[in-house]
C-alpha cells in the first residue's frame, strides 16, 4: 500500500464532521475477533479539476451556509481519518479531470494529477471526462510527457486507472489494466473499474474512435472470477456509472442496475457521473458516492476475517468543512503555486456584469431559458456573425457572479475549448433539431440565440419565432452557430444539427468568443431569463404512473408535500377505499394502494417521502394481509387497521371514525363503482360519510348508523340499489341516477348544485385512478368525472362547458385515457 510523505507526516487538526447520509452499515456475517483487519477506503468523485474551488452550502438545513471545499481541506479531512486508521486506501470513480477551472485546464489538467499523487491516491478509473481530449491524451496524462500547454517536465500519474470494459476495437485488447491488487496486513483487495458505456454520447467522436467501451456488469463478472481465482475475497468496483438516491433513500438508475448484475462477492461499489450522495445497501452490496468537486468524500470502513472475506461493512459521508482545520501544507503549496502561475491570464477583468446571471440547461416552464445561457448564444452569433445559435446546457458549467467579470470565471463557465462551428439549416430543419433536445423529463437542453420558440409536453409541438414576433420561414436558408462538440457527437439529440447542416465554416474557441462579447458592451451587462424557451402550461395535465400504485403515489405527491397520515387500501378491490374517502379527506391524507400481501414498493416510497407517522389500513386481512401491517410497523410509528365482518360493516366502521361526519350520508351499490366516482369526491370535501349496500338489502348495521343523519342520498338506478332498500333507509333521502355512469355524474353535478374549479378525467373501465384522485378532488374544489378511454361522453362534455372550471387533470396513464380524449378535454377551454 503507497501512501506519500504528505500522508505520514502531517497532523490534522481535530473536526466536526457534518454527514449529509447517515452511515450505512452492513453485516455479512458475526465478525470474528481473531485475526480480524479493519481497512478504511476513502474516496473522491467528479472533482472536474476544481482544486481550487470552494462553496458556501447550508450542509445542516439549518439555514446557516458553511465554507466547504478546496482540495488542501479535503488533504486534511482525508489525513485526519488515516490517522485513526494507518489501512487506509484513497480511491476514486472518475471524472477528476476534464471541464476544469482555469488553474488546471490552462495546465492540462497536470496540477490535478500532482496533487492526487502527493496525497497518495492508490487506484482511481476514468470516467466519461478523461477521454475529453481522447485516447492519446489520457495516456499521456497517465505515464507522464511534456504537452505545449503543460507544466514542466510532467513526470506522470504514480497511481493506476482501472478499466475492465474499455478495448481497443482492432484488436479487442484493454486500454488499461481490468483490476488492481492492493494488499492490507496480507490480505488482499481487488478494485475493478468500470466506465459508463455512454462515453461516446459526451465526448468528441474522434478522440476515442479507437476503442470501445462494452458491457459493464459482464466486465466486472468477468475480472471478478480471475481475482477469486487469485485467492482475491474482498472486491471493490469502482464504477463511474449514473446513479441517485430517491427520497425514500433507495438507490436508483444504472447504478442500481449495477448493482443488481453483477457477482455476489462484490462487496461496494463506487458510482460516478451524477455528483449526487450516495449511501446504499443494493443487493448485499455498499453502494457510495460522495457529491461533486471536492465538497465532500466517502468513508466505507471494511472488517476482513482471517481468510481475507468482508465480513462487515459501513460507509459515511463526509462533508468538507474548512471551519476547524487546518489546510494541508503541501496540498496548499502546490495550489498556491499553480494559481500564481495562471493569475496574470484569469485575473484580467474583461466587463461587468449588473446582477447574478445563472446558467445551465434549460428547463420546464413558462420561462424555461437562462440569462447566462442567452448571454453565450448572442455572443455566439455576433463573433459568426449567424442567424441563430445554439448552446447546450452541459458546456455551461457555472454560473457568473455580479460585479466585475474576469477571464477566469469565463473559463470556468466554458472550460472544454470547444470550437465554434457555423452550418446553413432550412428553417423547417429547426423544428426537428429543438424536438431531439427535449427530455419528456427534464425538459429542453440548449439555450438559444436570435429566435425564441414555445414547446408542449402533451404532443410534442413546436413553434417557433423571431425577434420581430412572426414565425420562423420553413423554407428560408438559415446559419446556424453551434460549438464543434455539438456538431460531430454521435448522441440522438444531434441527429437532424448533423444530418440537415450544411457549407460548415469554423470559428474562434467558445470561450473566447463570449470573451470579446463581453468585452464589447460599454457599461454592466444585464441579461434575465426572458422567455426565449415557454412550455405552453395547458390547463390539462396528466397525472399518471407505470400502474395504479404508481398513478396513485403521483396524485400524492401532486398533493402532498407531507402529510401525517396516509390512508391505505387494496389496489385491485375498491369498496374500502371507496368507503374512505371522506375519511381521508378528513385527515388532510392520501390513499395509497398495496396488493394483498405485499407491501408496495413505490407505496412505501411515498410514505416515506411524506413523512407519514400514522397509516390506517381499510379492510381485513382478507383485503390487506396481517403480513402488508407487519412491514409497515417497521417503517412508522402507528399503524391501524379499519375492518368489519364485510364491506357493509367496514364502511360502517370507517364512518365510525370520523370525528364530526357531516348532516348527511351517501349510500352506494357496494358491488359496483361506476355510479360512484363523481359522489366520492363530492363526499369527500363536504365529508359526508359513504355507506355501502346489496341491491335488494340494506344491512342491519348500515340503517342503524344511517338513523343518525338528517338526510341521505342515494347514487344510482333501481337496478343498483333498488326500491325496497331506498324505502328500507329511516331517514329523508333522495336518488340520483342517470341512464349510465356518465349520465348520473352529470346528475350529480347538477342536482346536488356542484360548482367545481377542477375536473379530474378518470377511466370508465377501472376504478382505482378515480378513488385516489377523489381526495385530490375534494381538496382543490373539484370533482372526478368518468370518461370512456378513448371518447369524450356527450354527458362529460356538457359539464366541461360550465364556465366556472378553471382547469382540468387526466387521472392514469393513455391506455386508460387516450391523448384524444386529453385534446378534446383540452379543447373545452380553448
Amino acid at each position: 500500500m503507497k501512501k506519500s510523505n504528505l500522508l505520514t507526516k502531517l497532523v490534522a487538526a481535530g473536526v466536526l464532521l457534518s454527514t449529509a447520509v447517515a452511515p450505512n452499515v452492513l453485516s455479512v456475517s458475526a465478525a470474528e475477533t481473531a485475526n480480524t483487519t479493519e481497512v478504511q477506503l476513502l474516496s473522491v468523485n467528479d472533482l472536474h479539476g476544481k482544486i481550487d474551488q470552494e462553496y458556501k452550502i447550508d450542509v445542516n438545513g439549518d439555514e446557516k451556509k458553511e465554507n466547504i471545499g478546496r482540495m488542501d481541506y479535503l488533504a486534511a479531512h482525508l489525513k485526519q481519518r488515516e490517522a485513526e486508521n494507518p489501512n487506509t486506501l484513497i480511491v476514486h470513480s472518475g471524472d477528476m479531470i476534464g471541464g476544469s477551472p482555469p488553474v488546471a485546464a490552462l495546465l492540462q489538467d497536470e496540477p490535478v494529477v500532482e496533487i492526487m499523487n502527493a496525497m497518495g491516491f492508490d487506484v482511481g478509473v476514468p470516467g466519461n471526462h478523461e477521454f475529453d481530449e481522447g485516447v492519446e491524451e489520457l495516456l499521456r496524462i497517465l505515464n507522464g510527457g511534456d504537452h505545449p500547454t503543460g507544466t514542466e517536465g510532467y513526470a506522470g500519474q504514480d497511481f493506476p486507472l482501472t478499466a475492465a470494459n474499455v478495448e481497443y476495437k482492432d484488436t479487442g485488447k484493454l486500454m488499461l489494466d481490468p483490476y488492481h491488487i492492493e494488499e492490507v496486513d496480507g490480505k488482499k483487495i481487488g478494485f475493478i473499474g468500470v466506465v459508463t458505456t455512454d462515453t461516446p454520447n459526451m465526448v468528441m467522436p474522434a478522440g476515442i474512435e479507437s476503442i470501445q467501451f462494452t458491457d459493464e456488469a459482464a466486465a466486472v463478472n468477468k475480472y471478478s472470477e480471475e481475482l477469486k481465482s487469485q485467492g482475491v475475497k474482498a472486491i471493490v468496483v469502482l464504477a463511474h456509472v449514473p446513479g441517485g438516491q430517491d427520497d425514500s433513500l433507495e438507490s436508483t438508475g444504472a447504478i442500481k442496475a449495477l448493482a443488481e448484475s453483477v457477482d455476489d462477492e462484490v462487496d461496494v461499489i463506487y458510482a460516478g457521473h451524477d455528483h449526487m450522495k450516495i449511501n446504499d445497501v443494493v443487493d448485499n452490496k455498499l453502494i457510495v458516492q460522495a457529491s461533486d468537486y471536492g465538497k465532500a468524500f466517502a468513508d466505507v470502513d471494511m472488517t476482513l476475517d482471517a481468510e481475507g472475506q468482508v465480513i462487515e461493512k459501513k460507509a459515511e459521508i463526509v462533508d468538507v468543512l474548512q471551519e476547524g482545520i487546518t489546510p494541508d501544507p503541501t496540498v496548499n503549496a502546490i495550489l498556491t503555486k499553480y494559481q500564481d502561475e495562471v493569475a496574470p491570464i484569469i485575473n484580467e477583468v474583461v466587463g461587468e456584469a449588473a446582477a447574478e446571471l445563472k446558467g445551465g440547461y434549460g428547463t420546464k416552464g413558462e420561462i424555461g431559458d437562462n440569462a447566462l445561457g442567452n448571454l453565450i448564444a448572442d455572443g455566439m452569433m455576433w463573433a459568426m456573425d449567424a442567424d441563430f445559435a445554439l448552446m447546450n446546457g452541459g458546456g455551461i458549467r457555472d454560473d457568473l457572479n455580479a460585479g466585475d467579470i474576469t477571464w477566469g470565471e469565463l473559463y470556468n463557465i466554458q472550460p472544454f475549448g470547444n470550437i465554434l462551428t457555423k452550418v446553413d439549416i432550412k428553417g423547417k430543419d429547426l423544428y426537428g433539431i429543438l424536438s431531439e433536445q427535449i427530455d419528456p423529463q427534464y425538459g429542453p437542453d440548449y439555450s438559444v440565440g436570435g429566435f425564441s420558440y414555445t414547446w408542449a409536453s402533451y404532443d410534442g409541438t413546436v413553434d417557433i419565432f423571431l425577434p420581430d414576433g412572426s414565425e420562423i420561414d420553413k423554407d428560408e436558408t438559415y446559419s446556424l452557430v453551434v460549438n464543434n462538440y455539438m456538431w460531430t457527437s454521435t448522441g440522438d439529440k444531434y441527429t437532424t444539427l448533423q444530418a440537415e447542416g450544411k457549407n460548415a465554416e469554423i470559428g474562434p474557441i467558445d470561450v473566447d468568443a463570449t470573451v470579446d462579447y463581453v468585452k464589447s458592451f460599454d457599461g454592466p451587462i444585464a441579461y434575465e431569463a426572458e422567455g426565449r424557451i415557454s412550455q405552453v402550461m395547458l390547463p390539462v395535465e396528466r397525472v399518471s404512473g407505470a400502474d395504479r400504485y404508481e398513478t396513485a403515489v403521483s396524485i400524492s405527491s401532486k398533493g402532498w408535500k407531507k402529510s401525517d397520515t396516509v390512508i391505505l387500501a387494496r389496489g385491485d378491490s375498491y369498496p374500502d377505499a371507496l368507503a374512505g374517502t371522506p375519511l381521508a379527506h378528513s385527515l388532510n391524507a392520501p390513499i395509497l394502494l398495496t396488493e394483498n400481501d405485499t407491501l408496495n414498493k413505490d407505496t412505501l416510497a411515498e410514505i416515506q417521502r411524506l413523512g407519514a407517522e400514522n397509516v390506517i389500513i381499510l379492510g381485513g386481512t382478507a383485503a390487506i394481509s396481517s403480513g402488508v401491517q407487519s412491514a409497515l410497523k417497521d417503517k412508522v410509528k402507528n399503524v391501524k387497521r379499519i375492518d368489519g365482518s364485510d364491506r357493509f360493516q367496514t364502511a360502517v366502521n370507517i364512518a365510525a371514525e370520523m370525528e364530526q361526519p357531516g348532516e348527511k350520508a351517501i349510500l352506494v351499490y357496494g358491488q359496483g363503482y361506476a355510479d360512484s366516482m363523481t359522489i366520492a369526491s363530492y363526499a369527500a370535501g363536504e365529508e359526508y360519510p359513504i355507506y355501502l349496500t346489496e341491491t335488494d338489502e340494506l344491512s342491519p348495521e348500515t340503517k342503524e348508523a344511517l338513523k343518525k343523519y338528517s338526510e341521505v342520498i342515494v347514487i344510482g338506478g333501481t337496478a343498483a340499489v333498488s326500491d325496497d332498500v331506498f324505502k328500507d333507509i329511516p331517514v329523508k333521502k333522495m336518488r340520483i341516477g342517470g341512464a349510465d355512469r356518465f349520465e348520473t355524474s352529470r346528475k350529480i353535478i347538477e342536482d346536488l348544485n356542484i360548482k367545481p374549479e377542477t375536473i379530474m378525467a378518470a377511466t370508465s373501465h377501472d376504478f382505482a385512478d378515480g378513488l385516489t384522485g377523489s381526495v385530490l378532488a375534494a381538496k382543490w374544489n373539484g370533482t372526478v368525472l368518468l370518461t370512456k378511454p378513448d371518447s369524450l361522453p356527450a354527458a362529460t362534455s356538457s359539464i366541461l362547458e360550465n364556465d366556472h372550471i378553471e382547469k382540468a387533470m387526466v387521472l392514469g396513464g393513455t391506455k386508460a385515457v387516450s391523448n384524444e380524449v386529453m385534446k378534446d378535454i383540452q379543447s373545452k377551454f380553448e
